[in-house]
């Protein structure tokens, strides 16, 4: 019943019990209901190929997309007086860590409850939307892995899965990073627009705030 209403996009996580959203949740992450509904497959885990030659308007590639058309350097100052402070790198490891978690618990399409999975990616980094400060990498992605863990359904061998996640879009370079978080903050955008309650609308708006910053420090600081 729950892949018939998510395969035709009817599904809203606000219509189920309790009972029926961890359960849908935990059939996600197991792969059960995922493969019901057609499989996934993480577009960081495809050849990272970017063309800078063959590049023309209807180019559709997300990662040809950002190396034409690059975020705007808002990290630091053009004089290279302000520079933003090391601790970014693990607030930018947190959000990885949220974005991917989303997008694997969602199947990769948030399209249908853009509310819920902001509301997933927001409860997974709380430094997006807070005033959070980690001192290491450690800190960062265990505090995600901890608040992964108290999410309906929770998985420990899924959340541990989504370090990997994490560990390739490190590796696959090309401005992967900064993709997944242009796409995070797409998500809050469209989670924002939808908000109703004062309170959520404004913390969906300082995420946006922060993913734009986060996205120019991924893109400019790949290193």
């Amino acid at each position: 019943m729950l892949a018939d209403l998510a395969s035709r996009g009817a599904l809203r996580v606000e219509d189920l019990s309790e009972e029926e959203a961890r359960s849908f949740f935990a059939e996600l992450k197991k792969g059960d209901l995922a493969r019901a509904i057609g499989p996934w497959e993480p577009w960081w885990h495809q050849t990272a190929v970017v063309d800078l030659m063959s590049m023309d308007d209807e180019c559709t590639n997300g990662d040809e997309r950002l190396h034409r058309s690059p975020p705007e350097h808002l990290c630091c100052s053009a004089t290279g007086d302000r520079k933003a402070h090391p601790s970014v790198v693990f607030t930018l490891l947190e959000a990885l860590y949220a974005y991917v978690h989303t997008m694997r618990s969602f199947n990769g399409d948030w399209d249908w409850d853009p509310l819920q999975a902001a509301a997933h990616m927001f409860h997974i980094g709380r430094s997006i939307w807070g005033r959070q400060v980690y001192s290491s990498a450690t800190e960062a992605l265990q505090a995600s892995q901890s608040m992964a863990s108290k999410l309906p359904g929770s998985f420990a061998p899924f959340d541990r899965h989504c370090l990997g996640d994490v560990a390739t879009l490190l590796r696959r370079s090309l401005g992967s990073c900064a993709r997944a978080i242009l796409e995070a903050k797409e998500l809050s955008e469209q989670a924002h627009k939808l908000a109703e309650e004062p309170k959520s609308a404004s913390r969906l708006l300082r995420g946006v705030k922060k993913l734009e910053f986060l996205s120019a420090f991924a893109w400019y600081h790949e290193e």
